[in-house]
């Protein structure tokens, strides 16, 4: 995208939402990734046109943390919400309840032809409702996993930052998070933020709920709303499988399955694995909005496809095909044929 057009953009995400500068950029993003969406319609012939119907007037001010966010969702495929298409916003003070949520009768037919897909605030009066189409296809437990497994691979790229949801580790970010977070944040010497802020200045940066939800492909919430809102919660940790959620109050992280678990633990690192004889979790459950269906197919009897193998049986049912071989009597795993009954264990 041309200089042109990014500052044209900023100008009317600083028109709609200059209170967040500084304080909130995920909502910075998400007028961004609104009108990014409203093009990709093609109900508007050009940008000048989407911007001047859908949207405030400009302003005059072309603001650096404006011109990032249009940056992280035309060039770096940033969204606020991954798995969604945003084609409204409102603000509280004509949507909300008083108390910074939203009032179904006031939102009307909003409701009617769109998703509410969550909201951004500052507090009770400040903030914006979002609406528009979810587009997601639903990831299983094993996938959350190996997404997990796959940002770990690729572990440098990556930051944890307090209150980040994947933006760009800009400095004007990062101190904003300092201003935003401050009683968070005050644990940390000024030399130690010092440290922070290089340790994060270009890299991809989340906190510990914003790295689950991204390989969930879910809204982002926080640790206690993902436990909240779980199922199949259990305080055994040796009951969670691939996928599942693993608590401890403040803080998320993603079962492997093996014992296991990928988490960001605090600044200054990265994704990182550990076991959990090493750390002391004090909860486990289902993420809401994950499909472990294939996790109740215990005792099935599948019969062999034509083209399948046994490590895919295995995958599809979140085991191994050394299990299926071992409670089925295979003495050759590479060998199974048309017909053949295999027993879940």
């Amino acid at each position: 995208m041309d200089r042109q057009s990014k500052e044209k953009i900023a100008k009317v995400i600083y028109a709609e939402g200059s209170v967040f500068v500084g304080r909130c950029h995920a909502a910075l993003v998400a007028i961004a990734q609104c009108i990014h969406d409203l093009m990709e319609t093609g109900a508007y012939p050009d940008l000048d046109t989407c911007l001047e119907q859908a949207f405030a007037p400009a302003a005059d001010t072309v603001d650096p943390e404006c011109v990032q966010a249009v940056e992280e969702v035309w060039e770096s495929g940033v969204r606020r919400f991954p798995n969604a298409r945003i084609y409204q916003f409102r603000s509280f003070s004509k949507y909300s309840d008083g108390h910074g949520h939203l009032d179904a009768e006031k939102a009307g037919n909003l409701l009617e032809n769109y998703n509410f897909l969550g909201q951004d605030s500052i507090n009770d009066l400040w903030g914006h409702f979002y609406f528009g189409k979810e587009n997601r296809t639903m990831y299983t437990g094993l996938e959350v996993s190996e997404r997990a497994l796959e940002m770990y691979n690729e572990r440098d790229k990556y930051a944890y930052l307090y209150g980040a949801k994947g933006e760009t580790g800009t400095e004007a970010f990062i101190r904003g998070k300092f201003q935003e977070y401050p009683d968070y944040f005050s644990k940390y010497s000024d030399s130690e933020k010092e440290e922070i802020v290089e340790y994060c200045s270009g890299k991809i940066l989340y906190d510990c709920s914003g790295f689950v939800c991204r390989c969930a492909g879910i809204p982002d919430v926080y640790s206690g709303k993902l436990l909240e809102d779980g199922s199949r919660k259990t305080k055994n940790m040796l009951d969670g499988k691939a996928g599942w959620l693993c608590y401890r109050p403040g803080h998320v992280g993603i079962d492997r399955g093996d014992g296991t678990f990928l988490h960001m633990p605090s600044e200054l690192h990265t994704i990182e694995p550990a076991r959990f004889s090493d750390y002391n979790w004090t909860d486990q459950c289902r993420i809401a909005g994950v499909d472990y269906s294939y996790e109740d197919e215990t005792g099935k009897v599948y019969t062999v496809q034509p083209g399948d193998t046994l490590s895919g049986i295995a995958a599809r049912y979140g085991t191994t095909y050394q299990a299926l071989a071992s409670a089925n009597g295979i003495k050759d795993p590479d060998v199974i044929y048309e017909g053949q009954k295999i027993r879940i264990p």
